[in-house]
């Protein structure tokens, strides 16, 4: 039972890995906004660390726009097939 929740998480951990680097990608040619990634926001009752993005809106410059677009621009990056795990 441990090795596959092991393995599950391993799975989503490479999901969370592949939808930071899509996002970062798009970030980057300007058609989106940059999240954060940690390797380690907590770890499982059995000492693995999880994966997990991050949005911070500490920017004084950030705009409106620049929030409506976060939700919409993970989701499209839900849909690329290396993030589908």
């Amino acid at each position: 039972m441990l090795q596959l929740r092991q393995n599950e998480l391993l799975v989503h951990n490479d999901y969370n890995r592949c939808i930071f680097h899509y996002l970062y990608e798009q970030a980057m040619a300007g058609k989106g906004v940059r999240i954060s990634m940690t390797d380690c926001y907590c770890h499982t009752d059995y000492s693995e660390p999880i994966v997990a993005l991050k949005s911070y809106i500490l920017s004084p410059f950030m705009a409106e726009d620049d929030v409506e677009c976060l939700v919409p621009t993970v989701l499209q990056a839900r849909k690329k097939p290396e993030a589908s795990g």
